[in-house]
């Protein structure tokens, strides 16, 4: 007997199949252990390219998600598509490696969290800064240019002075929430590994 929230999916655009997906319990395994899981994954071949299986994994987990499922499935013989997928999230780190590399730094995160924390919407100057960190003036100097190259701050200059604030790059942070998500729906469609030796 099956499930009552097993399901097919089909994708569709302007009344042409363009892909289908199934999502069991169980069919080809019928002893599965990894429930709920995606199967049968076929986009058409004029259709490929554009991320048709993607958005139809995507969808399938979010009805998952109204099921009661916090994770979805996909088998062993779609390791080629996990493997593109993993690919894709390592462009997208490379993409976000200067943001990552600057809140990777412990100074930098305090220097962040002390900008913050001063409250001066108009901005702060380097003395300042300096004041509330161990750090050197050249050092903090340093570190605001790295945190102003990955979009993290912003400089705002008044006549000779240079005043520092936090503003996050939209787009940079558009980007590194893009990726993070993606990173969480990849390893939410892996499956539990904890007990393979």
């Amino acid at each position: 007997m099956k499930s009552i929230w097993e399901a097919a999916f089909v994708a569709v655009k302007d009344g042409a199949i363009l892909g289908f997906c199934t999502f069991l319990k169980e069919d080809f395994y019928p002893e599965n252990r990894y429930f709920p899981w995606i199967s049968s994954i076929f986009v058409a071949e004029d259709a490929r390219g554009n991320r048709i299986s993607h958005k139809m994994i995507e969808h399938v987990i979010a009805y998952a998600k109204t099921k009661g499922f916090s994770c979805v499935y996909i088998p062993s013989d779609m390791k080629p598509f996990m493997h593109e997928e993993v690919q894709h999230l390592a462009r997208e780190f490379q993409e976000n490696r200067k943001i990552l590399l600057a809140l990777g730094d412990e100074n930098r995160q305090h220097m962040m969290l002390e900008i913050m924390r001063m409250g001066e919407c108009r901005g702060v100057r380097v003395g300042a800064i300096t004041e509330r960190t161990h750090l050197s003036r050249p050092a903090v100097s340093h570190h605001l240019r790295v945190l102003r190259e990955a979009g993290l701050i912003k400089m705002r200059r008044e006549g000779t002075k240079n005043y520092y604030y936090f503003d996050a790059d939209t787009e940079a942070m558009a980007s590194l929430l893009r990726m993070l998500e993606h990173a969480r729906k990849v390893m939410a469609a892996l499956p539990d590994r904890t007990d393979e030796d």
